[in-house]
């Protein structure tokens, strides 16, 4: 998969899972958006977790390594960390008129799930969870947020 793909690929398999849209059975739950941080959408999370009090945040890639052998190619593989981060604000997220009322700890399993489905291309390989796949962050007081650590085979040319 080729990295500047990465982020989107992340961002619709998050918009697939079940567990992030609006739901109205056995009550009224409002989506929980999923928005791709070009480092531009700090209003847009903000909305967010005012609103309904949780939000899926794509961030930029992390880093990458390199795992091409062959320094002749112009096509450079590369193993990619990305994450998903899940933020919730928790007196929002439990109101029950407006907030999304997901437990952050299935919203957790659900976006690991909906990475880890992602059909990998010809010839390419899965999301994989990278060896620090779970690491609570440091976010504003009375915000709750966890990174979700993935790595990915890509390629540069």
């Amino acid at each position: 998969m080729r990295m500047s793909l990465i982020c989107s690929a992340l961002k619709t398999a998050i918009d697939g899972s079940a567990f992030f849209a609006a739901q109205t059975t056995p009550a009224i739950k409002p989506q929980v958006q999923c928005i791709i941080d070009d480092g531009t959408q700090h209003a847009a999370i903000e909305a967010q977790l005012r609103g309904n009090g949780c939000v899926v945040v794509i961030p930029p890639i992390l880093a990458s390594t390199n795992q091409d052998t062959a320094q002749h190619s112009r096509t450079l593989q590369s193993e990619v960390e990305c994450v998903v981060r899940i933020l919730c604000n928790p007196t929002q997220n439990a109101d029950t008129t407006s907030g999304a009322q997901r437990n952050i700890y299935e919203a957790i399993e659900a976006a690991t799930g909906a990475v880890l489905d992602i059909l990998p291309t010809q010839g390419n390989k899965r999301f994989q969870a990278a060896p620090n796949f779970l690491q609570l962050i440091s976010v504003d007081e009375g915000l709750l947020g966890y990174d979700i650590t993935f790595s990915k085979l890509s390629t540069v040319n």
